[in-house]
Formats: structure tokens, sequence, C-alpha cells
């Protein structure tokens, strides 16, 4: 559209100062020729505002049809555009102010009298340059015609000449309404093309759905095509298979037909010999089976192995039919169900028609699914270096006056064997204390007066075992060992008091102490019967400040539960998993060296799990150096 604005702007420049040209053409011998040129001006003038109507109405007629207007359409009003352009000839290059300029030659050739017209045209010169100024558009210098065929005297040249410029003038006056009908009709054009690509770009848009959608429908029809090709391709297969089929009928029809007329009689004796011989052969063969069966593996599977000894037509196991093999062998895999008998009934039948039956029998018993029960094994300990160390090993299983501590004697005993082996102990540094030699006098014996000769004052290392009753004091501040001839009515005479035990180990002035307490102060034994009858027990709870700090003390269960035994392990659970650990499964990082933290850690867990199983709580307690070596592998 800003080509098109550029060429109606040609348009009404070359209107406006189309006429100023003729004024620079006046020859010498008057304005005969002048007049002239100015009317022929005037009447190309009138041709190109006749061109100008033209174009506009050309451009309401394509504003009528702007709704129904195609690219095509678009295309050939800009190539009107462009013919009119062309029509009017108006070429690029202003030559519109030299022709307009008038030489002293011209103007000395004057008379008088024209003066005031030479002036009356300058003037009109100066109007037009100044409405080329507006315009800002060249237009082509007009061409002199010559040979004018008539001539004025002066005063009707000048009068002819005024006539026509005043012409001019009313011409000139229209201009201005020419100009904005062509701007109104410039953006009629544009708004008509503007419409008309969105027309295009609509009916685009609209052809371009309506393509998807027959390219889609010609798929859906090449699909359906391929699908009724394969479809009649399938069914002609089966045709062809079917007209082979009737084909070989067919054939064995007429080769049946055939052997029959070929076939020749056989007489009726033969006939009925051959029956005798089959009748005789059935009562000789007589089927007979034989079957046995493996035991079933821990997931229950078993083979039936079974064998007829005939030519078998048949063969059943629990109505299930297995059909007929020649040489009579079977072998039949099966899952027996847990926790009873499973029968298996087994029929068979010739090809005579005779019959036989067996049943096999097996029985898969339940898997035991109790834990395993560990043992003891002394031997997987390493024999330490003999060092010079002691241990008083005390187990009081049978009591004279209380109830039993089960499997406390063996305790003391198998610890002995641990002492010396694990902990490299001197069997003559170790005193063992069992049931009737462990009465009160032989306890306070061996740490009031065997203890303090074994020591040596700051290098021996001592150590105390204990597997038995324990029992807390009526006032709540004191703890008792329970020797063998302990007697509930005078208890606090006839036991052991921990403190003493402890006063007694501090006089030694051994290098260090360590204490292994399978008891309880709960005040029942080991199966959770009531130690001394018509006492309540009180519960306290144990402190550290109890032990000096080179004492450590490891004992079975807290002051309020029970210290179990099991008769699985044949032990008390404590005594049991420390020597476990003893044998080393207590080394947490496998260094060799076993210390009081890896010891409290692995007895916290297995004896918590074996009580566990017992419907008991039980948990280990560690008093002293969590990072003292007890010792070396």
């Amino acid at each position: 559209m800003g080509t098109m604005k550029v060429v109606l702007r040609l348009l009404l420049a070359a209107l406006l100062v189309g006429c100023g040209p003729v004024f620079a053409f006046l020859p010498d011998n008057g304005g005969r020729e002048a007049l002239l040129r100015l009317r022929q001006r005037v009447d190309i003038l009138k041709i190109e505002v006749s061109k100008i109507d033209l174009a506009l109405n050309e451009g309401e007629h394509q504003y009528s049809i702007a709704n129904k207007l195609t690219a095509q359409d678009i295309f050939n009003i800009d190539q009107k555009i462009l013919r009119f352009k062309e029509s009017i000839k108006l070429p690029g290059g202003s030559i519109l102010t030299k022709g307009l300029n008038i030489n002293e030659e011209e103007s000395k050739s004057l008379s008088s009298g024209d003066k005031v017209s030479r002036e009356r045209i300058l003037l009109h010169q100066k109007r037009i340059e100044a409405l080329e100024g507006e315009l800002s558009i060249p237009v082509k210098a007009w061409q002199p015609i010559k040979d004018v065929p008539w001539s004025f005297n002066d005063d009707e040249l000048q009068t002819a000449i005024f006539r026509e410029m005043h012409r001019i003038d009313s011409i000139q006056i229209d201009l201005p309404r020419l100009r904005a009908r062509i701007e109104r009709e410039l953006v009629k054009l544009e708004q008509v093309k503007k419409e008309g690509l969105e027309s295009i770009k609509r009916g685009i848009a609209v052809a371009a759905k309506k393509a998807e959608e027959d390219r889609l429908a010609a798929e859906a029809r090449s699909a359906a095509e391929r699908e009724l090709f394969e479809a009649a391709k399938l069914q002609r297969g089966q045709e062809e298979k079917l007209r082979i089929a009737e084909t070989q009928r067919l054939e064995a029809e007429r080769m049946a037909a055939k052997l029959e007329e070929d076939r020749v009689p056989i007489p009726q004796e033969e006939l009925v010999a051959t029956k005798l011989q089959r009748e005789q052969a059935k009562l000789a063969s007589r089927i007979s089976i034989q079957a046995t069966a493996t035991n079933p593996d821990v997931n229950g599977d078993f083979t039936i192995n079974i064998q007829t000894n005939a030519d078998t037509a048949s063969l059943k196991i629990d109505g299930d039919e297995l059909g007929g093999k020649q040489e009579g062998n079977y072998v039949i895999k099966r899952v027996a169900r847990v926790g009873e008998q499973n029968s298996y009934k087994i029929t068979a039948r010739d090809v005579f028609g005779n019959t036989d039956s067996a049943t096999v029998t097996v029985t898969r018993q339940v898997a035991d699914s109790r834990p395993a029960i560990p043992r003891l094994n002394p031997a997987n300990v390493r024999v330490q270096q003999s060092r010079d160390a002691v241990a008083i090993i005390i187990g009081i299983e049978n009591y004279r006056r209380v109830a039993k501590a089960d499997f406390a004697n063996a305790d003391a005993k198998e610890f002995y064997t641990y002492a010396s082996r694990a902990l490299g102990i001197k069997p003559e540094n170790i005193k063992l204390l069992v049931d009737d030699g462990a009465d009160l006098s032989d306890v306070l014996d061996a740490f009031q007066n065997w203890l303090p000769l074994k020591v040596n004052k700051g290098k021996t290392d001592v150590y105390v075992f204990y597997s038995g009753h324990g029992y807390p004091s009526q006032d709540g501040k004191g703890l008792y060992f329970l020797p063998f001839n302990v007697d509930s009515k005078i208890l606090d005479r006839t036991s052991v008091k921990q403190i003493e035990v402890v006063a007694a180990l501090q006089r030694a002035q051994a290098k260090s102490v360590t204490m292994f307490i399978d008891a309880c102060y709960s005040g029942q034994t080991r199966n959770g019967e009531v130690l001394v009858a018509g006492i309540k027990p009180v519960f306290i709870k144990a402190d550290d400040k109890a032990y000096p700090p080179e004492f450590t003390v490891i004992t079975a269960s807290a002051a309020d539960q029970f210290s179990s035994a099991s008769p699985d392990l044949k032990h008390g659970i404590f005594s049991f998993y420390l020597m476990k650990a003893l044998e080393g499964d207590a080394d947490e990082n496998n260094d060799g060296r076993l210390t009081s933290g890896e010891l409290q850690r692995y007895l916290s867990e297995m004896v918590g799990r074996q009580a566990m199983g017992l419907n008991r709580t039980q948990n280990t307690q560690l008093f002293g150096n969590a990072d003292r070596v007890l010792m070396t592998r």
C-alpha cells in the first residue's frame, strides 16, 4: 500500500504543476505560441484528471467486491496501479525548477506592457514551487508544440493568458478535494487488501483442515483395504487347506475301496483259529504291577516307579489316566502332603483287557523348626600362655535348705577349663568351690585366706566367677551371695555379703579384678520359683560407685530380673554365652583382643534373645571400663 500512495501523490503533483513549464518556452515573437501551448496543456490536464477519476472508480469497484477477493485479485490490483503509473509516464528525477526559470534574454524581449503579466507569471510560478515543495514529487517537463496556426495582438494575448490562468486556478482549487478523495480510496484499497489476505488465510486454513481430514480418511480406507486383503488371503488359505483335505479324504476312500476289492476272503476256519489263539494268549498273559516310591525331600517331591511287565493299554493313578506303554515302564513325580501318610492307588490294563492294581504309601515328616542348639567347644579356644593371674570359681546348684539353682555346678566346672585355656590362669591358681564344698566358711576362707597368698601386689589379675543364688538385704542397702548352707531364717548371718567380698578383693591389692556374676537379686530361682518363702525381696539399683576403679563387673541381669537357665543349653544362659565369647564369638573387629565393651554387647544380644525364648526379659549389666582388654587370642 505504500507504493500505491507514492503513485497517487505523483498524479497529484502532475496535475498541480503540469501547467508550470508552459511559460518557460515563450518565443521571442510574442505570446501567441504560449497561449496555444497553454490551451493544449489545459486539455492535457483535463485528460489526466479523467484518468484519476477512472482509477478512483476502479478502486471503488474493487472495494465493493472485497469480500470475494482472492490472492489473484490482490495481485491484479497491484498490477493496475503499476500500469496506471506507466500510462502517465512520471519518471524519477526533477527538472521542474529548471523548466520554470525565465532567462535574462526572455525578460528583455518582453514589452513594458508585458511586465504585469510577467509578475503575475512569476507569482504563479512561486505558488507552483510552494506546492511542489509540499508534495516533494518531480514531474516530466512538457515539450513545446511548434507551428501555431493563429496569432493575437498583445492585449488579446494577455487577456487570453489571464483567462487560461484563471481556468488553471479553478482546476487547482479542486485539487485538495481530489487529494482527499485519493487518500480515502487509498485507505479503502488497503482495507480491501487486508480483508482479502485474511479471507485467503481463512480459506487456506479451511483447505488445510479439509486436506488433513481427507488424508486421515484415505489412511483409514487404506488400512481397511489392507485388512480386507489379509482376510481374503487367509480365507483363500483356509479354502486351499479344505480342498487338500477333501482330496486326501477322497483318495483314502478310493484306496480303501481298492483294498476291499483286492482283499482275499479269509476262510471261516482261519478266523476261528485266530480267535482261539487270542483267547489263549489272553489267558496266558497276566499283567502285574510292581511299584516303588522314593522318600519325599524337604520340599515334598518324590518319585513313583511303576513296571507292569506287559503291553499296557492304560495306567491310572487315583483315577488320572496316564496312557499306555508297550514296555509298561512309568516314572511319575508327585508332591506329598506334610505331616501325614500319602497313599496313591495304581490301576493298569493290558491290551488283552487283563487288569491289576497296587497302592504305594509315602510319609512326609514335618521339618524340625526349632532353632539349632549351640554347644560349647573348649577346643576352639587357643591355649594362652600362663600369666600372673588367679581365679575363684564358685558354683552352687544343690543348696541344703533353699531351692536349686539349675545347672550352676555345670557352669562352674566348665568355666574352670575356659579360665585355664582362654585366660591363661595356671590350674594351681584356680580355686573351684562346688555345692557342699562352697559353704559359708569355704567361701570366706577363699577370699580372706587363700587369695592374699596368691596375689602379687599390683601385678596379679584376679578373676571371680559365681553361679548360684543372690538376694537383696531387707533394708535395701546390700546384696548377698548365698553359700551352700545358707539358712533363710538367719539370712544375714549365713550369707556372704557382696560388700565383704569387694573389701577382701581390695585388701589383696591386685592389679585388676574381674567379676562374672550369674545370679539375680529378684528373690526368685532360675525357673521363677520363690527363693525364700514369706519374704518379699526389696529391689535395689546397682551403682557404679559400689565398685572401685580397678574393678570390672559383668552381671547376668538387672536387679529386678531373673537370671535364667536353659534346659536346652544345660547351663545358665549368661554363663553359656560368656564361655562362647571366650571361644572368640564376641571379637567384633577380629583384632584378636576381647574388650569389656565387646563382651557386654555380645552378651546383651545373645542372652536377651535366649531369654525371649523363655518368655522372659534379661539384660546383662557392665560396671567398669568398657575399653579394658580382658583377653588376647
